[in-house]
C-alpha cells in the first residue's frame, strides 16, 4: 500500500536544528521514496549520488533526514514566522554581509539608523540610542557640536587618558567629577593636576545664615560672607581639607558692636588657632566688615585652620 504523509510549513518550523525545512514550505514523503518540495526529487539525488560515487542507504529515515538537509542547505533564505501579533520572528541567527553569524544578528559592514531609536537592554529607549547597562569603548569617543552627553541617577563617568573638549562639563549630581590625571583649563599640555591657562578661575561667594551658631561648610565655598545681628555668636568650620585656603567676611548691621565669641572646627574651639594665641576682636562700627583669612593644615597634630584678620572695612 502506498503510504503518504503530508508535512505542512509550520510542522517543518517545529523539526529541530538543521532538520527544519527554513522556507521549503511543505514537502510529501511516500512509500515510493519520492521526496518533493519545490519541484525538488529524490530520484533527481540518487542519480547525482550515483554520478558521484556515493552510495546511501536507500531507505526512509535517510531519504527524509538528507533531503530535508538539501533543502535547509540550498532552498531560499529563511521565511520568518508570525506570532500572532503582527510581528515576523525569526528564530535562529540572522548574517548581513556574513554567512556564518555568530550570534543572533552579526552585520559586516555599516549600520545606519536615520530615523527611530536604538535600544540596549532596554525596550523603551527616550533618545536616539539608549543603553541600560555598562558600556565599555576601546577607542575614540566623538560628542559633535551642538550635541550633549547625561550622566543621570548616580552614575559615574570615569576617563582613562585624555579629554579634549571645547564644550563645557558639568556636575549635576553630588559625588562630582574624577579625572585620573591632569586637568588643562586653556592648556592642552597641564603638568598640574588642574592648570588654567590664560584665563582666571574663581569659586562663587557663598552668603551665610546668620544665628546663634553660624555654621560655615567651607566645601561649598572658599570665600562666605556673613552680617551678625546679636552678640556673642559661635562660628562654626566645617569641611576644611589641609591644603585648602579660604575667606570669611563678617560684617556688623546697622547698629554695630556685634561680637563673636567663640570660634569652632567641627565643634572643637582648640582647632582654630590664631596669630597670637588669642581670637581677634572685630571692628564695631555700624556696617563695618573684617576679612578672616584662614589656611587649613595637618602641620599641628591633626587638621588646624590657622586665621588672621584684616579689619575695618
Amino acid at each position: 500500500m502506498n503510504e503518504s504523509r503530508h508535512f505542512t510549513a509550520n510542522e517543518v518550523a517545529g523539526l529541530p536544528g538543521p532538520t527544519r525545512a527554513m522556507g521549503c514550505g511543505a514537502f510529501v514523503w511516500s512509500s515510493q521514496r519520492k521526496f518533493i518540495e519545490h519541484g525538488f526529487n529524490a530520484k533527481s539525488f540518487l542519480r547525482w549520488a550515483a554520478f558521484a560515487g556515493i552510495r546511501p542507504m536507500l531507505n526512509k529515515c535517510f531519504l527524509f533526514c538528507f533531503s530535508v538537509f538539501l533543502c535547509t542547505v540550498f532552498s531560499a533564505p529563511a521565511r520568518a514566522v508570525t506570532d500572532g501579533r503582527g510581528n515576523e520572528v525569526i528564530n535562529r541567527n540572522v548574517g548581513i554581509g556574513i554567512t556564518v553569524p555568530g550570534a543572533r544578528l552579526a552585520v559586516d559592514g555599516s549600520v545606519y539608523v536615520l530615523d527611530g531609536t536604538v535600544g540596549i537592554g532596554t525596550t523603551t529607549p527616550r533618545a536616539m540610542m539608549e543603553v541600560t547597562g555598562s558600556m565599555t569603548i576601546t577607542g575614540d569617543v566623538s560628542i559633535g557640536p551642538a550635541l550633549n552627553t547625561y550622566l543621570t541617577g548616580n552614575s559615574d563617568l570615569f576617563v582613562q587618558g585624555a579629554i579634549e573638549t571645547d564644550a563645557t562639563i558639568y556636575s549635576l549630581g553630588s559625588a562630582g567629577n574624577y579625572f585620573n590625571g591632569n586637568v588643562g583649563i586653556g592648556s592642552a599640555a597641564p603638568v598640574a593636576k588642574l592648570q588654567v591657562a590664560s584665563g582666571s578661575a574663581f569659586v562663587n561667594e557663598a552668603s551665610l545664615v546668620v544665628g546663634g551658631t553660624i555654621n560655615v561648610n567651607w566645601a561649598t565655598s572658599n570665600q562666605q560672607y556673613v552680617t551678625l545681628n546679636d552678640v556673642g555668636h559661635t562660628i562654626n568650620n566645617t569641611n576644611a581639607q589641609p591644603g585648602q585656603t579660604f575667606r570669611l567676611i563678617v560684617c556688623q548691621d546697622g547698629s554695630g558692636n556685634r561680637t563673636v565669641t567663640t570660634w569652632q572646627l567641627a565643634g572643637v574651639a582648640g582647632d582654630v588657632l590664631w596669630a597670637g594665641g588669642a581670637p581677634p576682636t572685630l571692628s564695631a562700627g555700624n556696617d563695618a566688615c573684617d576679612i578672616i583669612s584662614f589656611i587649613a593644615t595637618a602641620a599641628k597634630s591633626g587638621t588646624k585652620i590657622m586665621g588672621a584678620i584684616t579689619k575695618n572695612f
